[in-house]
């Protein structure tokens, strides 16, 4: 007694150039599983599901999306070192003119002390 295993064939035409070619029920599922693009007997390059523009064009979109979502981070974190770089230049300019950062009082000999000693200070 011998065993055969039957290999059957679906029919398909070539979506580019009308060929009839056979593929079989499994080798099908995985070009539509993965989108795997295959070629018909003349040569054309076919693929079941997204066509090599749809899945580009969905690649494009992505990338799109992830430099926005980018750019908004990058002007969120300029913004926000804007402030910082404010408050920093009005504590510095208080603490030249002479105010405790710490108990906003003023000292004539701090003021001078600054002057005189770190004129440099507040040129950053």
């Amino acid at each position: 007694m011998s065993s055969r295993a039957t290999l059957t064939f679906q029919h398909y035409d070539c979506w580019v150039c009308g060929m009839p070619f056979g593929l079989s029920a499994g080798t099908v599922k995985a070009f539509v599983r993965e989108h795997t693009p295959f070629h018909c007997p003349k040569g054309c390059r076919l693929r079941f599901g997204k066509s090599d523009a749809d899945v580009l064009r969905e690649q494009l979109d992505t990338q799109m999306a992830a430099t926005q979502r980018a750019n908004r981070r990058l002007q969120d974190e300029r913004r926000s070192h804007a402030g910082t770089k404010g408050a920093l230049t009005k504590a510095k300019r208080r603490i030249a003119a002479g105010v405790c950062p710490c108990c906003s009082r003023s000292f004539k000999q701090l003021r001078r002390h600054m002057q005189s000693q770190h004129p440099e200070y507040l040129e950053d």
